[in-house]
């Protein structure tokens, strides 16, 4: 094999290798479905790998390159609901709007009980839960104030 022949060659697989590894981004913007409005850090990720990133205050975000290849993009917001985006890289960047539901939760309610209140309730729990029994005056509610009445 001659020089130029050699030459050719390295060539052509430095450029079968360049085109074997070509890279794409995945880029868009972090909004509340309803207002629209810029949803500031954002947390988006690509599930089942090390790689995430926060959206920007006017809620855009962009993933360093990636290879070809099939990912889930989760996109979440505190007080609402996490989405994932399926996402397929084949021969472009892809650039996607990621639209977050509110999602409302309710707290439970609170009790809040006086200290003769609490004791009576907790008189009640030990007579009703443990018994009446000699072994059940033995017993010891070791840690009494995780007990919540409700």
């Amino acid at each position: 094999m001659n020089p130029f022949q050699r030459f050719l060659l390295l060539i052509s697989l430095l450029f079968s290798t360049a085109a074997l590894s070509q890279t794409y981004t995945i880029k868009g913007r972090v909004v509340d479905a309803s207002t629209r409005t810029a949803l500031s850090k954002a947390t988006v990720y690509i599930n089942n790998s090390t790689r995430g990133t926060i959206a920007d205050d006017s809620g855009y975000f962009s993933f360093p390159p990636l290879p070809a290849g099939t990912y889930e993009v989760v996109a979440s917001f505190v007080g609402y609901k996490t989405l994932v985006v399926p996402v397929k890289l084949t021969t472009a960047d892809f650039k996607i709007d990621i639209a977050l539901q509110l999602q409302q939760k309710e707290l439970r309610e609170v009790l809040i009980l006086t200290n003769a209140t609490r004791l009576r309730y907790m008189d009640l729990f030990r007579k009703n839960v443990l018994g009446f029994t000699y072994d059940a005056g033995r017993c010891v509610i070791k840690n009494p104030e995780a007990i919540q009445f409700i």
